[in-house]
């Protein structure tokens, strides 16, 4: 594998792609600062509530699909071709679908219960009728995106694959919300939650055509044994409980700290939240072009271009994050005062350098996890995963009844940086060293 190639290829794309990632962030920290704005703390609080039920639900309905297709399409494209490999991309999507059926009526029956008992009620509000719909759409969505981003990545279509997710549907919320906000509408949570499902459904029917039109297979292929279905299988299984561990160590916090401190404290701890993921973007927008050619060049037993390619993900991720931690750290709270126009935000500026420094630190680690799945590595990643889900579970009993939402921001970044951390010691050797390094 030609490493210059490699470097060309990841350096053209990843420009654009930054700028698409960069953008996203921001317009993502923007449509919640105009939504916190237009609805109020308490409000706002329940969208954020909502937001982690979505996020969960977005997780565990890709069933690890979009990492598993990262692992067996080179094998696939290697031996049987480009056709067969397409076809077997196809054949994911439709049981994708099948998965989403079963998921919908599940969730339903799931959702009469929640009424019925009402197991989710904070000390002074309580989440709206439109709720658990609006998860169940919005994630389908969300997740299909996920799968079509994956697949697309692989086909080389990675501009096609980010843009549509990652720009226009935000792009559009946010001027209703600016309109709403400039106008004096009165735009309620419900309705809010509605217009953003109805937006991303057509990015997603806009990025289905992308994905259909970029197939390339023939019904020559539909009776050839492409790979092995129990391996499979059991690649989807580890794949989708370590997406199970991700939703409860990202998601978990929001959640108890809004059933035990109440929707005001669940909104500023969001709002800390998603200022601090930013530190995570030029790291992200790396990986989402580098983990297929990385993994290709495992497959390949290319390390030494793996390695190098891996370093510069890491540097790429260290250069961006290193000056937005510092301004965290010293004007952490006039930010937030500065964005959200509330003085209660303010008191999120400890949660807020937390989760910074966690990020910081994953981001210098760079995305093991993430390559550990790709290359087949996935159990070691559902060992270390399973476990830190359940250490920040304890965590987070524990330390949100008694130091509130600092704790649950202590309880992620410790479990954020022990799972890295682990995976690195436990998968580095095997990634980065395995077999003969050639060039």
């Amino acid at each position: 594998m030609d490493y210059r190639k490699a470097i060309q290829k990841l350096f053209s794309q990843s420009l654009l792609a930054l700028g698409i990632k960069v953008g996203n962030g921001v317009l993502a920290l923007l449509m919640n600062i105009l939504i916190a704005r237009l609805l109020g703390i308490e409000q706002f609080g329940i969208y954020a509530v909502i937001f982690a039920l979505l996020t969960a639900s977005t997780f565990l309905g890709t069933y690890g699909m979009h990492i598993s297709i990262m692992q067996f399409y080179p094998r696939i494209e290697k031996s049987h071709g480009l056709e067969a490999a397409d076809y077997f991309l196809w054949q994911c999507f439709c049981k994708l679908l099948r998965q989403w059926a079963w998921s919908f009526l599940i969730l339903l029956c799931g959702a009469v219960g929640y009424y019925i008992y009402n197991l989710y009620q904070f000390e002074t509000v309580f989440i709206g009728v439109y709720a658990l719909p609006f998860v169940v759409l919005t994630a389908i969505g969300l997740t299909a995106t996920e799968f079509f981003c994956a697949a697309l990545r692989l086909k080389d279509r990675n501009i096609s694959a980010l843009a549509p997710r990652d720009i226009y549907w935000r792009s559009v919320v946010c001027f209703l919300v600016w309109l709403c906000l400039q106008f004096k509408w009165e735009l309620s949570l419900s309705w809010l939650c509605i217009s953003m499902c109805l937006i991303l459904g057509v990015m997603v029917f806009k990025q289905y055509k992308v994905f259909l039109n970029s197939l390339t297979y023939t019904r020559s292929t539909e009776n050839t044994p492409l790979y092995d279905q129990k391996e499979f299988k059991k690649s989807l299984i580890y794949s989708w409980v370590n997406m199970i561990s991700m939703s409860i160590m990202f998601q978990s916090s929001t959640l108890i700290i809004g059933q035990s401190l109440g929707a005001a404290e669940a909104g500023i701890y969001f709002a800390a939240d998603r200022l601090a993921f930013i530190m995570s973007l030029v790291t992200i927008a790396l990986t989402l072009i580098a983990i297929p050619i990385l993994s290709k060049a495992f497959h390949h037993h290319y390390f030494a271009t793996l390695r190098k390619l891996y370093v510069m993900i890491c540097v790429g991720g260290l250069t961006f994050s290193l000056p937005l931690l510092c301004l965290i750290i010293f004007y952490g709270d006039h930010i937030l005062l500065y964005l959200y126009h509330d003085p209660l935000y303010a008191d999120g500026h400890i949660v807020l350098i937390i989760l910074s420094s966690a990020w910081f630190i994953s981001t210098i680690i760079g995305p093991i996890t993430t390559l550990s799945q790709a290359v087949g590595l996935e159990k070691n990643v559902f060992f270390v995963s399973s476990t830190t889900a359940f250490v920040v579970l304890i965590l987070m009993t524990v330390l949100v009844q008694r130091y509130g939402a600092v704790g649950g921001a202590a309880s992620v970044a410790i479990a954020l940086v022990g799972q890295k951390l682990s995976l690195l010691l436990i998968n580095g050797r095997k990634i980065f060293w395995s077999f003969e390094n050639k060039a």
